[in-house]
């Protein structure tokens, strides 16, 4: 039987299993997956799929080994990945690749 998720039950359920994510974070990783269509909801699948960061220096130490100018990261990236702005913050969510 498959669950109709909305909003709200995504991001405390998101939230209530992975500490990672913030309140903004998890609205906006909702609003992604809804826009390409999410079929079902999986907590730990998405944890291992996406991760939430403060900032783009913080991307930028995981991602260190891309070994491109900080001028040039955030386009190598976008490129790359999947990278959800987060409104109004200067955190970001990336898919990990």
């Amino acid at each position: 039987m498959e669950e109709t998720v909305t909003e709200s039950s995504f991001i405390n359920r998101l939230i209530a299993c992975d500490s990672t994510f913030s309140y903004q974070g998890a609205k906006a990783l909702f609003e992604h997956l809804e826009q390409a269509g999410m079929k079902k909801f999986d907590p730990v699948g998405l944890r291992g799929t996406y991760q939430e960061y403060e900032d783009i220096e913080e991307v930028q130490e995981d991602y260190s080994f891309l070994d491109v100018s900080s001028e040039d990261f955030e386009q190598v990236l976008d490129d790359q990945t999947t990278v959800i702005r987060i409104p109004n913050t200067s955190r970001l969510i990336i898919q990990n690749f």
